[in-house]
């Protein structure tokens, strides 16, 4: 069972504004920034638990090509039918008093990602949104065995304060998250990014025990409470999958068992022993 970091303080009640009421804008896209479906699999289920009401939202066709996400025709046994076309989802959630939660969901854009994310940031400024929370999940060489773990991270450097928030660091491809979460400097209003990593070799949808992972991390940042009942469930099915295949694969078994000595061997040199040493590393400089 994967255990979330805990954050010492809603990382959104800032100081003077504790007891004021926020708006956060909470955001997933399949496609590159989504394995295992994980990250938007956080939205479907928030949109299971809690009251939602649609929002309007934005017009979208412009930044996808149906030929690469392309619309589902849905066929009923009368004869007709409808389309359902690639677009972004907009819903508003009741999860607690202070805190209008929106939450925006949908294929990540084919083209003009420029033109998409600011239409987006500018979208998200118009419904007075203050935090924007971005989530991803992505295939790393891990075991599944091990607890799953979460980055958070921020460009915004009073977010940076709190123990647990990682400066915005990664270098590299990017996904239509990485955009927005940069291009939210230039618009009042703070970015979080949450990325939980999978397993490479248990990277196909779904992935409860990763979607979990990411929910208990959403829970801490903005302090609410989830029922875990039905995902429970479906994580311990999972788990027992998992099991399953490993008594049927040996090979796999013993790949597992190197990522766990891997690992086991990572944890001996913590965030905490790395950035300590680094402090005496700059005072030996300054010496």
């Amino acid at each position: 069972m994967s255990t979330a970091k805990k954050f010492p303080h809603n990382i959104y009640s800032l100081s003077e504004a504790d007891q004021q009421p926020c708006t956060v804008m909470l955001c997933a896209f399949e496609g590159w920034n989504d394995a295992g479906s994980a990250a938007t699999e956080v939205i479907d289920y928030l949109m299971r638990v809690f009251p939602a009401e649609p929002i309007a939202g934005f017009n979208t066709e412009s930044f996808y090509s149906f030929t690469e996400s392309r619309p589902h025709l849905e066929s009923s046994a009368d004869g007709t039918g409808k389309i359902i076309w690639p677009e972004l989802r907009c819903v508003a959630l009741q999860v607690r008093e202070n805190l209008q939660l929106l939450v925006v969901s949908g294929p990540e854009p084919n083209v003009q990602w420029r033109s998409f994310a600011t239409a987006l940031l500018q979208y998200a400024q118009q419904l007075s949104v203050d935090h924007l929370l971005f989530l991803g999940s992505l295939l790393e060489e891990i075991p599944h065995t091990r607890p799953f773990p979460v980055s958070v991270s921020s460009y915004t450097s009073k977010l940076r304060a709190f123990e647990g928030v990682q400066v915005q660091s990664y270098s590299g491809p990017t996904g239509i998250v990485g955009v927005l979460a940069l291009m939210a400097e230039d618009y009042p209003m703070t970015d979080v990014s949450c990325w939980v990593s999978i397993p490479h070799y248990a990277g196909l949808p779904p992935h409860p025990k990763a979607t979990f992972a990411l929910l208990q991390t959403v829970e801490s940042i903005l302090d609410i409470q989830v029922p875990h009942g039905r995902i429970l469930q479906e994580v311990q099915a999972w788990e027992d999958g998992a099991e399953a295949l490993l008594e049927e694969d040996p090979e796999l078994a013993a790949y597992v068992r190197e990522l766990e000595s891997q690992s086991e061997n990572l944890v001996q040199f913590s965030g905490e022993d790395i950035a300590a040493e680094l402090e005496q590393y700059l005072r030996r400089r300054e010496e």
